[in-house]
């Protein structure tokens, strides 16, 4: 088994993110775990280099984002669209996994809605913070 580790929250970001995505309902419920190895690395097919991947309540990253930096613009956007996967999980616990992967064949990674989604609001929300970041 890959070393995993539990991984923290930076304070101000995840105040923030609870401002900033009610319907997630506690960022802190989240839970952020380090890997040397992320889930799944081990399948065949598409080789795309990953940094995340979200299964559920969990967001498993590669520990050289751990600790979080929330004044690192990439770590932070990361975060904001590993979270969307998350309300994703949520509005569908069952049926998620399996549209995703049925995306996945059906689109590839890079025009899968869900990715779509989770692209577009993470760049929304990432503005948004940076904006109220930037005025104190």
């Amino acid at each position: 088994m890959a070393h995993r580790t539990a991984a923290a929250w930076p304070d101000r970001l995840a105040d923030w993110i609870d401002g900033a995505l009610l319907e997630l309902g506690g960022v802190r419920q989240v839970r952020l775990v380090a890997c040397a190895r992320l889930p799944f690395e081990w399948l065949p097919g598409e080789r795309r280099a990953y940094e995340a991947i979200t299964l559920w309540r969990r967001v498993y990253l590669r520990d050289r984002f751990c600790p979080l930096d929330p004044r690192d613009r990439g770590d932070v956007e990361l975060l904001l669209h590993e979270l969307i996967h998350v309300l994703q999980f949520r509005r569908n616990p069952l049926l998620f996994p399996l549209r995703y992967l049925l995306g996945l064949a059906c689109h590839g990674y890079a025009d899968h809605p869900a990715e779509h989604e989770a692209r577009v609001r993470a760049k929304e929300l990432a503005r948004a913070y940076w904006e109220e970041t930037a005025r104190g």
